[in-house]
C-alpha cells in the first residue's frame, strides 16, 4: 500500500463528497465510468435505487478509469470516502487490507432473499471473495472467450469451433488443425496474408486459461507460484509454438493481418468487447466459442468489479442492501455490457434477447462453467510487482524471443516466491 500512498496527490478534488449531506437517507456511491460509457443513462440507473427506497436519496460520484483509485483512495484518506464504490479487482486487496473495505457475510447470512450459494454465479462472485469472505458483489462483469470469424471458415471450407464443441472435440490438437487451415498466403508473396489466431500478449486473458486448462497455474491455492508446474511449463511451451514452430499466429509472428480487417480468423476477446464488435467489425462479423479444452477441460478467465461497503459507511445495513441491489437486482449489465451476477437474470429473457445476434448463444453460457476464476494475482496486495513479473519477466521475453520458456519460467518463478513467501 506504501506506492499507492506514495503516488497520491493530495489536491485531487473531492468537493462533491465533502457537499454531500450525509445522513441515515444519503447514500453516496462511487463508480469508475469512462467517456465511451453511457454516463447519464448509468447515473439514472444507479439512482434506480430510489425507486424501491423512497426514503432514500442516492448521489453518485464517478470518474474515468484511469484516475479513478487514486481519486477514490484520496476521498477515503481524507475522511470524505463514499458508502458504497465499485473497485477494481486488481486494487481489491489492497483497499481491504487498508481497512477500507468491511466483509459482507454476516449481512448476507442474516438476508432472507439470498441465497449466495445458489443465486449468484460463481466464477463472478470470486471477484468479490478475499480470503474467503465476500466484500463485494460484483458488476461490469464477462468471460473471456474465443471469438472468430465465420467468413475466414466459410472461405477455406474449414468446420466452425461450434462444430467442434457439439462433438465434443474442440481441444488443443483440433484447435491447431483448424488454425493451420486458415493460415495461408492470399498474396503470393511468401509469408501469410491470414493468420488462424491472434496470438498472445501479455494480456492475461491471452495465456493464462491454457494453463489452467491442462492443470497449472501461475499462484496455487495454497498461495504458492505454481509457474514451475510440469503443466505450466508444458502450455507455455504450446502456446509459444504456435508461433515459432507452427507459425499460425500474426502476433507473435510476422503481423501484416489484424483482427479488425478480417485477415485473423481467431482472437480472445472479452465478451462485452465480442457484443461491441459485432456491430464494428462487419468483416469479422464474431462468434464466440470456448477457448479449447486440455488435459483437464475446459479454463476461462472469469471478473468483475466488485461493489463493497466502506467501513465508514454511516448506514451499513442500508450501504449493503445497495451493493447487492446493484450487483444482482440493477440490471447494469444492459449498459456495461457483459453476463449479469446473477443466475435468475443470466438464465432470464432479457439478458438471453441480448445474445440473440449470435448464432450460438449458448457458447457464452460455457465460459460461466467449469474452471471459471479471475487473474491469477487477484487477492494479493502486491498486484503491481506480479504483473510486472508475468509481463516483463516471463510472457514479454518469451514472445519476443528474447529467452526460452523455461529460463523465463525460472527467474519468473524465483521473483515470484520471494514475494509470496513475505
Amino acid at each position: 500500500m506504501t506506492k499507492i500512498f506514495r503516488t497520491l496527490s493530495v489536491a485531487v478534488a473531492v468537493s462533491f463528497l465533502l457537499c454531500a449531506t450525509v445522513g441515515a437517507t444519503t447514500l453516496v456511491v462511487a463508480t469508475h465510468i469512462n467517456e465511451i460509457d453511457p454516463a447519464n443513462a448509468q447515473v439514472d440507473l444507479m439512482k434506480g435505487f430510489e425507486k424501491i427506497h423512497p426514503d432514500v436519496e442516492v448521489e453518485i460520484w464517478h470518474s474515468p478509469w484511469a484516475e479513478y483509485h487514486d481519486r477514490l483512495l484520496t476521498m477515503y484518506l481524507g475522511g470524505a470516502g463514499p458508502d458504497v464504490a465499485t473497485v477494481g479487482r486488481l486494487q481489491f486487496a489492497s483497499f481491504i487490507e487498508a481497512g477500507i473495505f468491511q466483509p459482507l457475510d454476516q449481512f448476507i447470512t442474516a438476508d432472507p432473499t439470498i441465497d449466495i450459494k445458489k443465486d449468484a454465479v460463481p466464477g463472478i462472485l470470486f471477484s468479490g471473495i478475499y480470503k474467503g469472505q465476500v466484500y463485494g458483489f460484483p458488476v461490469y462483469n464477462g468471460p473471456a472467450l474465443l471469438f472468430y470469424n465465420p467468413s475466414m471458415f466459410a472461405q477455406r471450407g474449414v468446420a466452425e469451433p461450434v462444430d467442434y464443441v457439439e462433438s465434443n472435440t474442440w481441444n488443443r490438437e483440433t484447435f491447431l488443425q483448424v488454425a493451420k487451415k486458415l493460415t495461408y498466403d492470399a498474396a503470393g508473396r511468401g509469408t501469410p496474408t491470414h493468420f488462424g489466431y491472434f496470438g498472445f500478449t501479455e494480456w492475461q486473458p491471452m495465456w493464462i486459461s491454457y494453463i489452467r486448462h491442462a492443470g497449472g497455474d501461475v499462484i496455487t491455492s495454497d498461495g504458492r507460484s505454481g509457474l514451475n508446474m510440469a503443466e505450466t511449463i508444458e502450455s507455455l511451451e504450446w502456446l509459444n509454438d504456435l508461433n515459432v514452430l507452427h507459425g499460425v499466429t500474426a502476433h507473435p509472428g510476422p503481423g501484416g493481418a489484424s483482427w479488425e480487417s478480417g485477415t485473423i480468423a481467431m482472437h480472445i476477446r472479452w465478451q462485452s468487447a465480442g457484443l461491441v464488435e459485432k456491430n464494428l467489425y462487419p468483416a469479422v462479423d464474431p462468434e464466440p466459442a470456448p477457448i479449447p479444452a486440455g488435459p483437464k477441460g475446459y479454463a476461462h478467465l472469469v471478473g468483475g468489479v466488485p461493489a463493497c461497503v466502506a467501513t465508514s459507511a454511516q448506514d451499513p445495513q442500508l450501504a449493503y442492501q445497495y451493493a447487492k441491489w446493484f450487483g444482482m437486482e440493477s440490471d447494469i449489465w444492459k449498459l456495461r455490457g457483459g453476463p449479469p451476477l446473477s443466475w435468475k437474470q443470466v438464465r432470464g429473457p432479457e439478458y438471453r434477447a441480448t445474445l440473440r445476434a449470435f448464432r450460438n448463444p449458448s457458447m457464452f453460457d460455457m465460459a460461466l462453467v467449469g474452471d471459471a476464476r479471475p487473474e491469477p494475482e487477484f487477492g494479493f496486495v502486491e498486484y503491481a510487482e506480479i504483473n510486472n513479473i508475468l509481463s516483463n519477466v516471463l510472457i514479454n521475453p518469451i514472445r519476443q524471443g528474447q529467452v526460452s520458456v523455461r529460463a523465463a519460467v525460472s527467474e519468473a518463478h524465483r521473483l515470484l516466491t520471494q514475494i509470496l513467501e513475505k
